[in-house]
């Protein structure tokens, strides 16, 4: 029993600590916070959005990954998800 309580402790603790993806990011090149889309979404999914939110601005190339966001935690008013990028350079 005292090996599942502290299970649970180190869970929670886990858990409270986590503080989500903020600021600008960069997607699509090796240069790039993100190379690709799926580390992009694998981190989105995993950590969530904090507080202040996150920008992921997509770069110039030819990009053939499909996107698909689901299970991303803390989206709200004050911690969004923007996803954009360099005009007219971006194609899918």
């Amino acid at each position: 029993m005292r090996h599942f309580y502290f299970i649970l402790f180190l869970l929670g603790s886990f858990i409270s600590s986590a503080q989500g993806l903020t600021g600008e990011f960069t997607v699509g090149d090796l240069n790039s916070d993100y190379e690709t889309f799926i580390q992009m979404i694998v981190d989105l999914q995993t950590e969530g959005v904090g507080d202040g939110g996150a920008t992921f601005t997509i770069i110039l190339g030819t990009h053939s990954n499909t996107l698909i966001l689901e299970s991303i935690s803390v989206l709200r008013e004050t911690s969004s998800l923007i996803i954009t990028a360099q005009p007219d350079s971006i194609f899918f």
